[in-house]
């Protein structure tokens, strides 16, 4: 049984540590008390000014207690196995899938809920998955720009890595301040039109989220802090 087991993680790396998740996450889920989330108070920002308008429309739709409390872990928890996928697949490709198994598994138990993980405030623990997301595709682009020794390379991935960067601002206005060392890195490796694509893609998730929250009648400027 055991052998098999070792078997089908040597085959099927990925998989394995995506069952290996879901199945402390379940346990998580059923016998931890709570939402998920801190009690205390986080910082805004403007997906939750968002996402609090929205839940003010919808209380009557989720007025049992036990049923918010379910949304809310099942929400964390596909964050967490998303945040799980972006650091294999980060490690892979720096390294080999053997390494990115290993790396992988530390999110794996230690990255399940803000109030169960490492991970405590709730703004960091969502925007890690499309920060993490925006920097496998930035990497996975650059590996192929030198493969390849073409500059054009897939030039509109790093509009969807700004994308995910954009979202990840949103969300945690402190990662700002990692996406431009991120854009400086592409500056410095001699790639200015990826760096300039990949803000283009950042300026417009965070335009595009600011027009929404004034067609709902909130202020983004009082979400707009580091």
């Amino acid at each position: 049984m055991i052998k098999r087991l070792v078997d089908f993680q040597k085959r099927h790396p990925f998989t394995a540590l995506m069952l290996i998740a879901i199945i402390v996450r379940l346990l998580v889920v059923i016998f931890a008390q709570g939402y998920g989330s801190h009690a205390e108070m986080q910082r805004p920002s403007l997906i939750f000014a968002l996402m609090k308008h929205i839940q003010r429309g919808t209380t009557h739709l989720f007025h049992n207690e036990n049923v918010a409390m379910f949304l809310s872990r099942a929400f964390y928890t596909l964050v967490s196995l998303f945040t799980i996928s972006m650091v294999y697949r980060i490690t892979d490709l720096l390294s080999n899938k053997k390494t990115a198994w290993i790396i992988a598994l530390i999110p794996t138990f230690s990255c399940i809920m803000p109030s169960f993980g490492i991970i405590s405030g709730i703004n960091a623990f969502v925007a890690a998955p499309f920060l993490l997301y925006g920097c496998m595709v930035v990497l996975r682009q650059e590996i192929l720009r030198k493969a390849q020794m073409n500059e054009s390379v897939h030039r509109t991935s790093f509009f969807f890595a700004g994308l995910g960067f954009g979202l990840a601002a949103c969300i945690w206005p402190a990662c700002v301040l990692f996406i431009l060392s991120i854009l400086l890195i592409l500056l410095i490796l001699k790639n200015p039109k990826g760096a300039l694509i990949a803000l283009l893609g950042c300026v417009v998730t965070i335009a595009l989220i600011v027009i929404i929250l004034l067609l709902c009648h909130i202020n983004p400027l009082d979400y707009m802090m580091l």
